[in-house]
């Protein structure tokens, strides 16, 4: 039980007590920026998927041209 500045243990005789305490100032500013670093990371992805597809395409389009260049009838 917590009271003004004491805490009192209530419990069992083999139980060890425990205190966790938690700057909640601490708390807030890493979950914010894990939001933020998340929102970024997403906001990254979705930029540089069209880039990638595009990348590939264009190196599709240049595969085909060399195996119709190679191929000996002209068209595969």
């Amino acid at each position: 039980m917590i009271t003004s500045n004491q805490v009192t243990w209530q419990g069992g005789v083999d139980l060890s007590p425990s205190l966790i305490a938690t700057n909640l100032a601490s708390a807030a500013r890493q979950n914010k920026d894990a939001f933020w670093a998340g929102l970024l990371y997403g906001v990254a992805a979705a930029l540089a998927i069209p880039y990638f597809v595009e990348f590939y395409r264009e190196w599709r389009k240049e595969r085909d041209v060399i195996l119709k260049r190679e191929s000996p009838q002209g068209n595969t």
